[in-house]
């Protein structure tokens, strides 16, 4: 029988064993099960188990086409190289099988990881405890492992797992008592600062809530002036002006409060300047000051969404970009 010799590194000898049997390396994750932190880092060890045995199988798959002029350097074993070609010929369809089956796996668990950084990300904002809410939103779901289609939270659906988290998580930071939860048992004592300028705040969710970001950073610029720094955004981060004396938890969580008060009035993807026009939002019909230096402020922004924030951006609470 012919022997030839194996490329170091293509496949190990321990490895060739598995591809004949019909397991795989990795398990399913039960979301339901997991009730701490400790979910992504799972997730994540998984996700790396599965990378590695798709690659085993993908280089696996490559011996079938390697000639003996192609081994010639870098020997470490002896191995029968017939013997190796006919185990994966014959299970061929198998190895097929387990790569999609592992590709299936990798999408799942990057979905899942995904989920959580998104509910992690939000906690933070709204300063709640991520697992607490974790867990509120698994039971609130019946496809949580399946936000790759609509998603669907207490009976309402949504067209991105981003809104369909920020929505529920908002309302169980306003209502925890609708969810049988405590104020104590959601709120986290961990203070949130956001490594991003305002402008790119507000555009993260304006991108989430379909609403054209260029309206409520003029309002902003009115509200603050254009250095962003009146006490209602130093002291209360409150960048709007909302009032009377509203104080939110951090930047950020001003931002999205005041966004979503903006969607509350008709604000969308598609507004444009005419909506300071018509906006119910300044409590008046008729062209007063107020939209007059919106409007103005809309102009600028809109030839260059960062016009002030190039301008006068040095001299901001928020970090640069």
């Amino acid at each position: 029988m012919k022997k030839t010799l194996l490329r170091a590194g293509l496949l190990s000898i321990g490895s060739l064993s598995m591809l004949s049997g019909n397991t795989v390396l990795c398990r399913s994750i039960n979301a339901k099960s997991i009730t701490n932190t400790q979910k992504k880092e799972e997730v994540e060890r998984e996700l790396e188990e599965v990378n590695k045995e798709m690659e085993l199988l993908t280089k696996a798959k490559e011996i079938v086409n390697v000639s003996d002029n192609q081994l010639g350097k870098d020997i470490i074993f002896e191995l029968n190289l017939d013997d190796i070609k006919v185990n994966i010929e014959n299970n061929i369809d198998q190895n097929h099988d387990e790569i999609e089956y592992l590709e299936s796996k990798i999408n799942e668990y990057e979905r899942e990881l995904k989920i959580y950084s998104v509910v992690e990300d939000f906690s933070k904002v709204y300063e709640l405890k991520s697992d607490v809410i974790l867990n509120k939103l698994i039971d609130l779901t019946n496809n949580f492992e399946n936000w790759d289609s609509k998603i669907v939270i207490e009976d309402k659906e949504y067209d991105t797992m981003e809104e369909a988290i920020l929505r529920t998580i908002r309302s169980i930071d306003k209502k925890p008592k609708n969810y049988n939860l405590t104020k104590e048992e959601i709120r986290s004592d961990e203070n949130y600062e956001p490594d991003m300028i305002l402008e790119d705040i507000v555009k993260k969710y304006c991108d989430i809530l379909s609403a054209n970001p260029i309206v409520p950073v003029s309002i902003m610029v009115n509200e603050c002036g254009s250095e962003i720094n009146s006490a209602n955004f130093r002291v209360n981060n409150n960048p709007a002006g909302l009032g009377p004396h509203i104080k939110y938890r951090n930047i950020e969580h001003g931002i999205c409060e005041f966004i979503f008060v903006l969607k509350g009035y008709g604000l969308k993807s598609d507004s444009t300047i005419s909506y300071i026009d018509t906006t119910k939002y300044c409590g008046s019909d008729s062209e007063t000051y107020w939209r007059k230096c919106v409007k103005s402020y809309y102009k600028h922004i809109d030839s260059d969404y960062y016009y002030y924030y190039n301008h006068h951006g040095s001299k901001r609470k928020v970090k640069k970009k």
